[in-house]
């Protein structure tokens, strides 16, 4: 099946107007998400992971002019967390109600935002080229319905990326247990949210295949197998500071 035909069966999946898919959105004030701190911890978590990361590489900057890219934000946990670094965000989503849900977590928020609703192949989204500093997706690959789907979309983060910036994603890992093995297309609309998965050394070849270069993988949680990998869209040499192997933001 086309990759555009596999938006349109996210699309049907996600676009249930019911609690269990808000809560599987990350949608505040429903299922697990009803308070506002339990919410709020979503976005905090990843922004912790973010500080520590930044903290292990001190060549690797950040600052309040970082423009943002996030595939998959839900209800907007983790843009509310790094608002305060951002001069832009966009987010882009299959679901319009959780763009909805983004769209009113931000509201007052000073930073220039946008949020694009996708209908077709990840390829087609209306981005502009060496734009963005970070890309973020987070528990968000493990819905794609298939690993050529997350390939497109980490190709896309990478046109779309400036040289140097930065990816920050978590996955679910494969490592032989039935859960979290990678299901069939056919099973999408039962098994959506396990869906895709892949062996630790398989995605750091599908990061590099996009043209990132791999940085690390951390937090990893064996109980349900989340790990998080970081990695960037590597400097031409010819274009580093003389003297310098690294890349700022």
């Amino acid at each position: 099946m086309t990759l555009a035909y596999q938006t349109k069966l996210a699309r049907r999946v996600w676009n249930q107007p019911t609690d269990s898919m808000r809560d599987f959105s990350h949608i505040a004030g429903f299922g697990r998400w009803a308070t506002e701190e339990a919410w709020a911890s979503l976005g905090k978590r990843h922004r912790d992971i973010f500080n520590r990361f930044c903290g292990q590489f001190p060549n690797l900057t950040h600052s309040s002019r970082t423009k943002l890219l996030e595939w998959g934000p839900g209800g907007g946990a983790i843009a509310v967390a790094f608002s305060d670094l951002l001069a832009e965000y966009v987010g882009v989503d299959v679901s319009g109600q959780s763009i909805e849900a983004a769209e009113r977590a931000l509201q007052g928020s000073a930073m220039k935002k946008r949020f694009i609703l996708l209908r077709s192949a990840p390829k087609k989204v209306d981005l502009p080229s060496s734009y963005f500093d970070l890309f973020i997706s987070a528990a968000v690959f493990q819905h794609f319905p298939s690993r050529a789907y997350a390939q497109q979309v980490l190709s896309v983060a990478n046109r779309t990326m400036v040289e140097g910036g930065l990816g920050f994603v978590q996955i679910r890992f494969d490592n032989g247990r039935r859960s979290f093995r990678q299901k069939p297309l056919h099973m999408y609309k039962r098994s959506f949210v396990t869906q895709t998965s892949f062996r630790m050394e398989d995605f750091w070849e599908v990061v590099r295949n996009a043209g990132f270069e791999p940085l690390m993988v951390t937090d990893i949680i064996p109980r349900v197998n989340y790990a998080t990998f970081l990695f960037r869209k590597p400097v031409l040499r010819s274009r580093l500071p003389h003297g310098s192997e690294e890349s700022l933001v």
